[in-house]
């Protein structure tokens, strides 16, 4: 595809991918791309992150709680746009403010705020039991999901459940995030990041 039919994200990307291209060390960036390809900028440095949503979830309790963190940080981005949009000089303290306040609050903060509905915000409150449970207790039995015992074998077990459900909030939460991911100015971003490496700028 010509350079000209992508978009400003698109444009973006691709200029990130140059081998040895210098990225500045405060800009912090989570990019998700129209065919859901999800990129990570931090430090100087960028990745392309997680793939295939939660296909790949399975029933340890680490694989679990590693997936929550992976909420936790989409939910703290979607704040973190909310508040100060899309800016390097605060990113630091505000990161550091949202880190401060539990997953649980952070789900109220968006629900007050409007940007998700009540049941959604329910919804996730009872994947964010499961979470707690899998922190705190020493045995998986004791843990529910919708008054079900989550690790339970045989047909439409309450795992096969939580991992639907984590899918559809996931993709629900991304995009929340999209909509503000738009209002970024990737073209004055390239321009800049083409700047510090001697490009002309477009």
């Amino acid at each position: 595809m010509n350079e000209e039919n992508l978009s400003e994200l698109e444009q973006f990307v691709k200029l990130l991918h140059i081998s040895g291209l210098k990225i500045p060390n405060d800009l912090r960036l989570y990019l998700v791309t129209e065919d859901g390809r999800e990129y990570y900028v931090k430090d100087g440095r960028f990745r392309q992150e997680y793939m295939n949503d939660f296909q790949w979830l399975t029933s340890e309790r680490g694989n679990v709680l590693e997936a929550f963190a992976r909420f936790e940080f989409l939910i703290g981005e979607i704040i973190r746009f909310k508040i100060i949009g899309f800016e390097t000089e605060k990113n630091d303290m505000i990161i550091d403010l949202i880190s401060a306040i539990n997953l649980n609050r952070q789900i109220s903060l968006l629900s007050d705020w409007k940007i998700i509905d009540v049941d959604l915000k329910k919804r996730m409150n009872s994947l964010l039991e499961v979470r707690n449970g899998l922190a705190h207790k020493f045995f998986k039995e004791e843990i529910n999901y919708k008054n079900k015992e989550l690790m339970e074998f045989g047909e439409n077990k309450a795992f096969d459940g939580f991992k639907k459900d984590m899918n559809e909030i996931w993709k629900k939460l991304v995009k929340i995030y999209v909509q503000e991911q738009e209002k970024i100015d990737f073209k004055k971003l390239a321009n800049e990041i083409r700047i510090i490496n001697n490009f002309n700028p477009k």
